[in-house]
Order: structure tokens, then C-alpha cells, then sequence
């Protein structure tokens, strides 16, 4: 997930707390894809433990003005899993 801090900036330009709402919405935004690919029987990780310097380079984004704030993936479930995992059936595994 990438931000455009600039945007946000500018739309709460009279409330002090502009990045803590960019990374409100950021989690809001990953709960819903955690929930949407559990109902769709997928695997789902999301984390904000990056390395923003490379992915900024990487993607070519204006740092300072736009940011990684999460990255997420998805994908089949394993057919054996080693921890508990929470499914639509509700937590299996050990």
C-alpha cells in the first residue's frame, strides 16, 4: 500500500493529525483484505515491517510526498499448516 501524503495534507490541511488518518486508512483498508480473501479461502499476510527507503526507489515514488505504508499478499493456503490459522470454518491446525 502506497500513500500520497500530499493528498492527505491538503485535505485535512487545518487538523494536525493528517498521517496518523493516511495510516488509519491503511489498516482500515488491510482488515478488509485480510476478511475478503479469508472468505475466499486464501492465505493473507500484511505488514508494515519494510524497507520504505527501497521500495520508494524502487517504485519511483516522490519521497516525501508519497510512501509505502504496508505491504500485503495473497495467495492458496498450504494443505498442512504448523500453526493455527483462522479460516471461514473458524481456527484449525495445531
Amino acid at each position: 500500500m502506497v500513500a500520497r501524503f500530499e493528498r492527505n495534507q491538503w485535505k485535512y490541511r487545518n487538523h494536525p493529525k493528517a498521517y496518523r488518518v493516511t495510516l488509519l486508512d491503511a489498516g482500515h483498508l488491510g482488515q478488509t483484505f485480510a476478511l475478503s480473501a479469508t472468505e475466499q479461502g486464501l492465505g493473507v499476510f500484511i505488514t508494515g515491517a519494510i524497507n520504505e527507503h527501497c521500495i520508494t526507489r524502487s517504485l519511483g515514488l516522490r519521497a516525501g510526498a508519497e510512501g509505502a505504508v504496508a505491504v500485503c499478499g495473497i495467495g492458496p493456503r498450504a494443505a498442512t499448516t504448523l500453526h493455527a490459522e483462522l479460516t471461514v470454518e473458524g481456527l484449525v491446525g495445531s
